[in-house]
């Protein structure tokens, strides 16, 4: 009678029986079952580059994932204004990095040991103290908005700044 059963309660392959005193051992033996993100759905939309270390961390704690990258990373195409804006860093005083990606844009970082750095989070800032320079600051919350509502006014006041971010990202920084 297993297999009519098996059909009434929609059981399908891949299923396992246990059949025998084995069951009393359950409690010990569901240690997949108990995993913080057992039964979970999750949806990566991170670049396929960078999605597999996140999907194999949520996996590892029960989760099934499935991954849909909503972004692309992709070169910047040297149409001379970056180079343009590197020569004349001098004039900056902020610079703010929105992924750590940003950071890797830029062949000769010499110029921005006048500016001070700041980061969308700290992934951003390892990025780029990786690379040489240093982060003035990271806010609270890791977010354009974040950034400015970190920074007093007085700070930025006046100020000329350059955003290095995804080309269709949010304006927040600009605006603000």
């Amino acid at each position: 009678t297993i297999a009519n059963r098996a059909a009434r309660a929609h059981i399908r392959p891949p299923a396992i029986l246990v059949v025998g005193d084995v069951v009393r051992l359950r409690r010990q033996l569901n240690w997949f079952e108990r995993r913080p993100l057992f039964g979970k759905r999750i949806l990566v939309t991170r670049a396929s580059e960078k999605a597999a270390s996140l999907s194999d961390q949520l996996e590892a704690l029960g989760a099934l994932v499935e991954e849909l990258p909503a972004i692309e990373l992709a070169p910047v195409s040297q149409n001379g204004a970056l180079t343009h804006v590197v020569k004349t860093l001098s004039d900056i005083d902020w610079v703010f990095f929105t992924s750590p990606e940003g950071i890797r844009w830029v062949k000769d970082l010499r110029g921005f040991s006048q500016c001070r750095i700041g980061a969308i989070g700290p992934k951003t800032a390892a990025a780029i103290e990786a690379a040489g320079l240093h982060v003035d600051f990271i806010p609270k919350r890791f977010s354009q908005e974040g950034l400015l509502e970190g920074l007093p006014a007085r700070m930025l006041n006046g100020k000329r700044g350059l955003i290095f971010s995804a080309e269709e990202s949010r304006d927040a920084l600009e605006v603000g």
